[in-house]
Formats: structure tokens, sequence, C-alpha cells
């Protein structure tokens, strides 16, 4: 669900939400990273330093 959010966050553009989200979502386990490189839905956020931390190394 914590990913769910952060992608539905996203797509409203609501940055900072989708951010946390992302980030309580792969603290809970979702390790998809994969996945999240590709998905349409966070598209918003994939210039943002905040997912570029993220996703660094993965």
């Amino acid at each position: 669900m914590l990913y769910n959010a952060a992608c539905f966050y996203s797509t409203l553009n609501e940055i900072d939400q989708a951010i946390e989200y992302l980030k309580a979502a792969i603290e809970k386990g979702y390790e998809f990273y994969e996945y999240i490189k590709r998905d349409p839905d966070l598209e918003p956020i994939r210039n943002e330093a905040e997912y570029k931390a993220i996703m660094k190394g993965h």
C-alpha cells in the first residue's frame, strides 16, 4: 500500500508526499528497484534529488 500511495501522489505531482511514501515502502521491504525504475507512475519524481539518492546503487 505504501508503494501505491507513492505512485498516487506522484501522479498528482505531490512530489514530497510521493517521495516520503516511496521511502517508507522501501524501509518496509519493497525492494523491487527494477520495477521502481520503470514504473510510469513515478515519472514525475525521477529528476528529484531525493529520488536519485534512494535509487543510487540500485
